[in-house]
């Protein structure tokens, strides 16, 4: 009798579970009900119907809203949200953001453009172009590249309202003065650029490309722009010789981030709307062109995998979605059918023996996001390029640590290797290594002088340098020799602040470059750039070399 109670158990899990039974349950989520801000009306219409001339059997119901509305999402009244912003914009963890595209306002002149040498060496920052807009008197190249030259340089911009929008936040100038001085359809902005030598516009990246060709409209070149302000395109700006190169400068975070509005999809983390994930999956793959189409720019291909991985978290290479949903439902039949009978048999002496405390479920612990505003940078301290701090005790001994930015990329050290008191020790020679599980980082010492103390409590607990990098944390007192020189070359907190800045930049960089784009889904925390805490400390020994040779080696230079 218990026997054929079991089978005829197991025989209806096989009716309910099965394939039938499944499909029928997902029946009521064939329809997908959307909410989009009325600027990505026109994109969410086009992917929507795109996707059912496909997918037939779905349905999408959506509505249009000038703002995004949260309540809408939290309350369960839609199931998907489209909507744009900058790279920080922010959702509670219960939801999941996702970036499909953006829309990429550009700086553009002339190909033979005669002063094209010195723009790619200096570039034109933001102060200078606003000095163009706002000046009493006609802007010159001379205002521009600070030389004698005479020639006029007027600033031409497409007459689009993200335009305006873009470039008063960039520049710091009301839109008006855009509508009222040089604003241009992006066709005639186009031809102006092309006939006059000396011009320079500002229009969404699609204006000016050749969709058939993957590249710019002939004679036309994208401006350099010197973020930075110094009259220099530093390493961290050399993104503008080449579109593809372009392209990954914007994904990594290098062009200007108010000319940059990114377009998101918003769900519920956690759902049971097999379609509602297998349509984000698509837009994000397939349905790349569509958003290329209607104005915006697609996702760099080695950024992809990263949203791929967050929307299917336990799989790195998510297959095409009619073969996925196929396997699904077979997969889903499988374990049911076998879930089933482990129930029956282990879930009654499990009851009977009283392990319902030990059954209960543990939160998962989320690592909060890596950001320039998350570092602690005390005040009072001396930071060095090598992410080491110094700080002069009233007795004239410094102390060295090392900075929370490098402890925050690494993650939790195992061993450190010092020198011991009494030894000398130059700027800029090696003077501790850190280790985790065999992975190593050696650092160096941002003054001269003799190792008077070590902090014997690291050979046991160097850990301590993660909890209290600032504090019990510290690594040597020293005795400077040159003290009042070398400070000349290191950084205060507020500084540091603007210098770490550009760190961000030269991290995404490294990734970008250094680690395989299947594991950069484990590694980017949400979109626009922010990392996790740990970011390096599940990846292997190469990339931990390749992050000594390109990121702290590289910033002795």
């Amino acid at each position: 009798m218990k026997n054929k109670n079991i089978l005829y158990t197991c025989l209806l899990m096989m009716l309910l579970f099965g394939p039938t039974g499944i499909t029928a349950q997902n029946t009521a989520a064939d329809k997908i009900s959307v909410l989009t801000t009325r600027d990505l009306a026109n994109l969410t219409e086009t992917l929507t119907n795109e996707y059912s001339r496909t997918n037939p059997r779905i349905t999408f119901q959506f509505e249009s809203a000038e703002e995004f509305d949260f309540k809408k999402l939290k309350n369960k009244e839609i199931d998907l949200a489209f909507t744009s912003g900058k790279a920080d914009l922010e959702v509670e963890q219960s939801f999941l953001k996702l970036l499909i595209g953006r829309e990429i306002v550009v700086p553009v002149i002339n190909a033979q453009n005669p002063f094209l040498d010195e723009i790619k060496a200096q570039g034109i920052s933001a102060a200078q172009l606003s000095e163009i807009l706002t000046g009493t008197e006609p802007g010159t190249w001379g205002t521009l590249l600070r030389n004698n030259e005479t020639n006029s340089a007027t600033v031409f911009v497409a007459n689009e309202a993200p335009v305006f929008d873009a470039m008063a936040s960039f520049t710091d100038v009301m839109p008006s003065v855009f509508q009222e001085l040089t604003a241009q359809p992006a066709s005639e902005l186009i031809k102006i650029i092309q006939e006059d030598k000396f011009a320079i516009g500002f229009c969404r990246l699609t204006d000016v490309l050749n969709s058939e060709k993957d590249e710019l409209i002939a004679g036309i070149r994208l401006l350099p722009l010197d973020r930075n302000g110094n009259n220099a395109i530093d390493f961290t700006e050399k993104i503008y010789d080449s579109l593809s190169d372009f392209r990954r400068g914007v994904w990594i975070g290098k062009h200007p981030g108010e000319l940059v509005r990114n377009i998101y999809t918003i769900m519920p983390a956690v759902h049971q709307n097999e379609n509602l994930t297998d349509f984000v999956s698509w837009v994000l793959t397939d349905g790349q062109q569509f958003i290329e189409n209607n104005g915006y720019n697609e996702l760099v291909t080695n950024e992809r995998p990263a949203k791929l991985n967050k929307l299917h978290p336990q799989q790195l290479i998510v297959e095409p979605v009619g073969e996925r949903k196929a396997n699904n439902r077979v997969a889903l039949f499988i374990v049911a059918f076998f879930a089933g009978i482990g129930l029956l048999i282990f879930i009654p002496p499990l009851l009977s023996s009283g392990v319902e405390e030990g059954m209960k479920t543990t939160p998962v612990k989320m690592r909060k996001p890596l950001t320039e505003n998350s570092l602690q940078v005390p005040e009072g301290l001396y930071f060095d390029k090598t992410h080491t701090w110094v700080y002069m005790e009233r007795d004239g001994i410094v102390r060295l640590g090392i900075d929370d930015f490098l402890q925050r990329v690494t993650g939790t050290f195992t061993r450190i290797k010092m020198k011991n008191p009494g030894e000398k020790i130059k700027k800029n020679d090696p003077v501790m290594t850190l280790i985790q599980n065999g992975k190593q980082i050696v650092l160096y010492a941002p003054v001269s002088g003799t190792i008077r103390q070590m902090n014997e409590s690291l050979i046991d607990k160097p850990s301590v340098m993660n909890s209290s990098p600032f504090k019990e944390g510290w690594v040597y007192a020293i005795e400077p020799a040159n003290w009042l020189r070398e400070i000349k070359f290191l950084k205060m907190a507020q500084d540091y602040r603007e210098w770490i800045k550009g760190e961000f930049v030269r991290l995404r960089d490294f990734f970008a470059e250094s680690v395989p784009s299947c594991l950069t889904g484990h590694v980017i925390y949400q979109d626009g750039g922010e990392f996790s805490d740990a970011v390096l400390q599940n990846l292997s020994p190469e990339v931990w070399e390749d992050f000594q040779k390109h990121f702290i080696d590289a910033s002795k230079l």
